[in-house]
């Protein structure tokens, strides 16, 4: 055995501080709540006065290196082992929750007896800060480690060279930081909209890291468990890099920083033995000044079109006898991977790597969805899954983006980070290969760290769970209710800002109800805002009864307007479409199938009759484009006003008893 680091003085106060501020206690004898959640945590049911908030604590040889174990004794000491440093980080990271959540009496802390034993699943677990489109300042780097720290990352990915801004010193090329850190004005609209409708903020951005201040972000990163792996991007996205040294292109001259946010044509000309010397003399300098195992070296996003008409580049392609450009890309991958493996480092590259032939020691980051992760690991490579659809902490936060500064225009919900599988598509033996996931923050339309937080905080929470169990630990109505007693005091206590949207009413409601994929998801989200109220008592009734045993007819829901239909009913093969105007029907399928048939109200044609003011429907005919969506016992079929519906059409055709439910919310315009 032998002792551990001293406990973190910042920790140590950050206790103090929520304590001090009001414990968000958990009653009695009940478990704490902790993310990412422990593997193992056993209680006793007895409750124990904190002695001291700084820990007995030890290195063990007996624990794996990121595995911890966690005491409360009834002595009200606090007892921690674990397998290295980095892992009684963990440790404490764990505590300071706990002890969020301990109750207050007088000026005592008192704390459940208990015991846990916790390691991750994935060695890898990571998040990506853009510090290209805008730069950070070392402060705001070190919050950035903090956070990661606080959520049991151990990898920050610092994407440092992209087309907007070269962001590290290299000592060979000072005309790197001297040019490519600089861009005369930055996008402030975004950058698929019609370049005619494109607006620049004027301002110059400029800034970078010298290596006395990487060397000591590197430094204080190492200290709270975390690796730092830097990114140069080759042979794309280099644009700045190209401004600065013009040689390194196919055309030689005429590059400039980028202001905008496109994919640019411009690439390192990969027939030129220049670019050789600069991709290994770059390196040199990454591997004096990052020592981790691994440099990311992009490879994503570079368009071949110069090298098409590049006399360099064909002469290269002819005499390495390669059949396409494609393989023009291979080769520069291949010199800066067999180059870092003589330094005894290894690569990893965005999953386009996989379409230039890699090698087996290559590690795949795979963003365009899981497939580019799916094909590495079936070929042996390790692989970090990252999708976008998962993973792209720059998406908008809500479905109906109001309230939401700009954002790139794909929505990710916390509620889908946290449904993410690392598997799915994997056979067993193939499960292995996946090494770990990663979050990432594309910075093209977030210029302050303020807004980086909100950006980040709380999807982070959920990424980091699965980070660490590699599925999701609990419902994710369970999770919402421990981010809120466990993670968030500590956000507030820290000073952090966080996207509230998850745990207002509407959050709260969209993810308690199993929504049909047909839910239009941003007219929900809006009317649940203007009326949550109602809709907090609709979602009550449908969660909290059993629906197999409610009698036949109308239940009222609230003194206000919100009622329940049970009906119980023989499927047709012709029923007309309806419409209501001014309710909302959520409808369940409590036995029994049936599809439903959509159209929009100006498809509709054939009026049958007129508005029936006490049934509040309308019929129609027919409806000219309609879409199918199905109601069943797995999940919640919502249509508004404005949308036709056919019900009661059986999926086989033949007539089906059916018992169904359906609760009207009003509808406010």
């Amino acid at each position: 055995m032998k002792a551990g680091k001293t406990m973190n003085k910042n920790f140590l106060l950050i206790i103090s501080l929520i304590c001090l501020g009001g414990c968000t206690h958990s009653p009695e004898g009940k478990r704490p709540e902790i993310i990412p959640e422990p593997n193992h945590i056993e209680l006793t049911g007895k409750e124990v006065v904190l002695k001291s908030a700084e820990p007995s604590h030890k290195i063990s040889s007996l624990l794996e290196e990121e595995e911890y174990e966690l005491r409360i004794t009834e002595g009200g000491e606090i007892i921690i082992s674990a397998g290295s440093d980095a892992a009684l980080g963990f440790a404490e990271q764990t505590l300071r929750q706990i002890i969020a959540q301990g109750r207050k009496e007088q000026d005592e802390t008192i704390l459940p007896v208990l015991e846990i034993r916790d390691k991750p699943v994935f060695r890898y677990r990571g998040a990506m800060l853009d510090c290209s489109r805008h730069f950070w300042t070392v402060e705001e780097i070190r919050q950035f480690i903090d956070i990661l720290s606080l959520h049991k990352l151990n990898v920050f990915h610092w994407h440092l060279t992209d087309n907007q801004g070269w962001r590290i010193e290299i000592r060979k090329y000072p005309q790197l930081t001297a040019i490519g850190s600089i861009r005369p004005t930055s996008l402030v609209s975004y950058h698929k909209d019609p370049r005619s409708e494109w607006v620049f903020d004027g301002k110059e951005h400029s800034g970078y890291y010298t290596r006395a201040q990487i060397k000591e972000i590197v430094k204080y990163a190492s200290g709270k468990g975390i690796t730092i792996i830097p990114e140069f991007e080759i042979p794309g996205h280099s644009q700045a890099a190209l401004a600065s040294c013009p040689w390194l292109g196919c055309i030689g001259a005429g590059y400039e920083v980028q202001t905008d946010y496109t994919t640019s044509k411009e690439v390192m000309c990969a027939g030129k033995e220049s670019t050789v010397t600069f991709i290994k003399d770059v390196l040199d300098e990454l591997c004096e000044l990052f020592p981790g195992e691994y440099i990311h070296i992009g490879g994503d996003e570079a368009p071949r079109d110069r090298w098409k008409e590049c006399a360099s580049c064909q002469a290269k392609k002819a005499e390495l006898g390669f059949e396409s450009e494609a393989q023009l890309q291979g080769y520069l991958i291949g010199v800066a991977e067999n180059y870092l493996n003589t330094k005894g480092r290894k690569i990893i590259g965005w999953d386009e790597i996989l379409d230039c032939g890699i090698s087996k020691s290559a590690t795949v980051m795979s963003w365009r969805g899981t497939a580019g992760g799916i094909q590495a690991a079936q070929t042996g490579n390790d692989v970090i899954m990252s999708p976008s659809t998962y993973f792209y902490f720059d998406y908008w936060q809500t479905y109906s983006h109001d309230n939401e500064p700009l954002a790139f225009k794909r929505t990710l919900p916390m509620q889908k980070v946290y449904s993410f599988n690392p598997f799915d598509g994997l056979a067993a033996d193939q499960e292995k290969s996946i090494i770990g996931i990663q979050a990432n923050l594309w910075t093209e339309y977030i210029s302050t760290f303020e807004h980086a937080q909100r950006m980040l905080l709380p999807r982070l929470a959920a990424m980091a769970e699965i980070a660490w169990h590699g599925h999701a630990a609990t419902s994710y109505e369970k999770f919402i209710e421990r981010m809120e007693k466990s993670i968030l005091p500590i956000y507030e206590a820290e000073g952090y800002r966080y996207a509230p949207y998850e745990f207002e009413t509407s959050g709260r409601l969209i993810a308690a109800l199993p929504l049909s994929p047909a839910t239009d998801m941003t007219q929900l989200e809006r009317q649940i805002r203007k009326n949550p109220e109602q809709w907090r008592r609709a979602v009550e009734f449908l969660k909290k009864n059993d629906l197999m045993k409610l009698a036949e007819g109308r239940h009222e829901v609230t003194s206000d307007g919100v009622y329940a239909n049970v009906q119980t009913y023989l499927t047709k093969d012709t029923a007309p479409f309806e419409n209501h105007r001014r309710y909302i029907d959520v409808q369940y399928v409590v036995s029994g199938e049936e599809d439903i048939f959509i159209s929009d109200i100006p498809d509709c044609t054939g009026r049958l009759s007129d508005y029936d003011g006490a049934t509040d429907i309308e019929f129609f005919a027919d409806a000219a484009h309609p879409c199918e969506a199905r109601a069943d016992k797995n999940n919640f079929l919502i249509l508004f006003p404005g949308e036709a519906h056919r019900p009661c059409i059986s999926p086989d055709g033949k007539q089906t008893h059916v018992r169904k439910i359906v609760v009207k919310v009003p509808f406010i315009e």
